[in-house]
Parts: structure tokens; C-alpha cells; sequence
């Protein structure tokens, strides 16, 4: 058991991520995603970058 102070509790709160559920075909499409990007990791087609700015330019520069 954690005791906090009630402001403390409520900053905690408000910096939560929220949870989010999907169902039919939103959690189907989900699921072909990671999918077909856990079979693109397997097959080394990935791109390894310290940013997303960095991830981009390889990616636009790979596809040229």
C-alpha cells in the first residue's frame, strides 16, 4: 500500500495514459498490422534510427 497526498494522487491521475479497448474490425485491422510488421522485423526490413526524424530519411532514402 502506497499513501500519497491527495494533489499528488490527482497529478498521477492526470498524467495517466489511457487504456483503450478495440474491438471488431478496428482491433482485427490492429492485428494485421503488427502482423505484418513483426513478419517485416523478422525478415530484417526494419530500419534502426534514434529518432523519427532519422527513421524517415533512411526510410525516403531507401525507397528512392
Amino acid at each position: 500500500m502506497v499513501i500519497l497526498p491527495v494533489e499528488e494522487y490527482r497529478k498521477l491521475l492526470k498524467q495517466a495514459v489511457p487504456t483503450y479497448y478495440l474491438t471488431g474490425k478496428a482491433a482485427q485491422r490492429l492485428d494485421r498490422l503488427v502482423e505484418h510488421g513483426l513478419k517485416e522485423y523478422r525478415e530484417g526490413k526494419t530500419i534502426q534510427a534514434g529518432s523519427l526524424k532519422e527513421a524517415l530519411r533512411k526510410y525516403a532514402k531507401r525507397n528512392r
